[in-house]
C-alpha cells in the first residue's frame, strides 16, 4: 500500500473505532495498517485490543499473529494462530497462515 492511502486507511480506521469502539474489526484492521506503517509496538496494542474484543475472530487472530511476524517472534506469530484456530474455530485463511509460518520456518512435515 503506498504511504498516502496507508495514512489515509488510518485515519480511516481510527475514525471508525470513534464511532464504533466496540466494533473488533477496526481494531485489527487498524492494527495491521500500524504494523505495515513499522509502528509495530502500537499495532501489537490495538491488535490485542480486537482479540479481546471478539476471541471468537480468526481474522483478529490472524492480524495479531501477522503483526508478531513482523517483528521477527515467529514462534509468538504460530503460537497465536494456534490458539485462534482453538478459539474461533476452523478457518481456511487461518489454517493457510499457519501453513505460511511453517513454511517459512521450513517446518515442512508440520
Amino acid at each position: 500500500m503506498h504511504l498516502g492511502k496507508l495514512d489515509t486507511a488510518i485515519d480511516s480506521f481510527q475514525q471508525a473505532i470513534q464511532v464504533r469502539p466496540s466494533q473488533p474489526e477496526n481494531w485489527v484492521n487498524l492494527g495491521l495498517a500500524l504494523g505495515q506503517q513499522g509502528s509495530l509496538d502500537t499495532a501489537e496494542k490495538v491488535c490485542a485490543q480486537g482479540v479481546a474484543l471478539n476471541p471468537r475472530s480468526s481474522e483478529a487472530w490472524g492480524n495479531w499473529a501477522k503483526v508478531a511476524w513482523m517483528q521477527g517472534r515467529t514462534a509468538t506469530a504460530e503460537a497465536r494462530m494456534r490458539q485462534g484456530l482453538k478459539e474461533a474455530g476452523p478457518s481456511a485463511q487461518a489454517s493457510f497462515n499457519l501453513g505460511a509460518i511453517l513454511y517459512n520456518e521450513r517446518r515442512f512435515k508440520e
